[in-house]
């Protein structure tokens, strides 16, 4: 809630887009509602019931095909926003990481031979595109990476996503770099399709260090690593060697992780968290989707497996 000066009004709109640059995207509102008073109770306190319901300004495109009107049916359910239509960006209107991970989650379950995937939704922001994305040969490698931005003659900055940071959160920083600055950003481990219990700093790296050996070819670049990704960005340079011409290695708050996030460190687990491991691989491969009978799957009382790999993200 913000109080505006009496000598001007408010513009939603501006006050919507200066909440994007300041905010996580998970935390920047979908609509803003501009009120004269707050409407107050007997009391004197605030009643809610009288406010009014938020007013949703879209672009209401209807869908041009079936394929459209399957994916923007899926959005409306997750997002609960009737009032969609197919040209409204996704973390515009509201979405961010964790809804994008069940709304491809529903739609392969619907639809296994769409070759569908998290950096998707990054990449191909609107349902449009999307829809347009699942008819493309894409290249297997190519999964994790999302382009923050495409054009530019500067050296292409890769940032890598760190245990709470997403790929968006550089967006900012690509903003403010200015449109010569290409960037490229990495979805984050906990996000991806390929994640397990077990695995080490390595085997993370390896994928986007292959993107960064089959993109850069030959051209200078930078690495970003922010929080974990710092780890990250260290440990690609050292696996790709003088496969590339970097430039810079850049480590923004790199914090003292625990021995287990460590470079050469296969966690351990004990023996619940084993057995949890292969209950949970054994649902995943049967495309489990019931969200209860994941979590029977996976509960277990040890603890150490469970935190030895990043699978939280925002």
């Amino acid at each position: 809630m913000l109080c505006r000066r009496r000598t001007r009004g408010v513009d939603a709109a501006e006050l919507k887009r200066a909440a994007a640059r300041l905010l996580p995207d998970y935390m920047v509102p979908q609509a803003i509602t501009v009120l004269d008073a707050l409407p107050m109770g007997p009391n004197s306190k605030l009643d809610r019931a009288a406010l009014p319901a938020p007013r949703m300004e879209w672009q209401a495109v209807e869908p041009s095909n079936e394929r459209e009107r399957e994916i923007l049916d899926v959005w409306q359910d997750i997002l609960e926003i009737g009032d969609i239509g197919v040209t409204e960006n996704f973390f515009e209107i509201g979405g961010q990481s964790l809804a994008a991970v069940r709304i491809v989650s529903r739609l392969k379950t619907r639809h296994p031979e769409w070759p569908l995937t998290i950096a998707d939704m990054f990449n191909h922001p609107t349902v449009r595109e999307l829809a347009a994305a699942v008819e493309e040969r894409r290249d297997e490698g190519s999964v994790d990476v999302v382009y923050l931005r495409r054009s530019g003659d500067r050296p292409v900055l890769y940032c890598f996503p760190g245990l709470l940071v997403s790929t968006r959160e550089y967006l900012r920083l690509v903003d403010h770099l200015g449109p010569q600055q290409p960037a490229t950003g990495f979805i984050c481990y906990s996000l991806t399709e390929m994640k397990t219990l077990s695995t080490t700093v390595q085997d993370i790296t390896a994928r986007y260090a292959e993107a960064v050996r089959r993109e850069a070819k030959g051209r200078p670049c930078a690495f970003l690593g922010w929080s974990w990704g710092g780890l990250l960005a260290y440990e690609a340079a050292r696996q790709l060697g003088s496969d590339v011409d970097l430039k810079m290695i850049g480590m923004v708050d790199v914090c003292d992780m625990d021995e287990e996030f460590t470079i050469g460190v296969r966690p351990p687990l004990c023996g619940g968290c084993a057995r949890a491991h292969a209950a949970g691989r054994e649902a995943m491969a049967r495309k489990h989707t019931d969200a209860r009978g994941m979590a029977d799957a996976l509960r277990c009382d040890g603890r150490r497996g469970l935190r030895a790999v990043p699978l939280s993200c925002r």
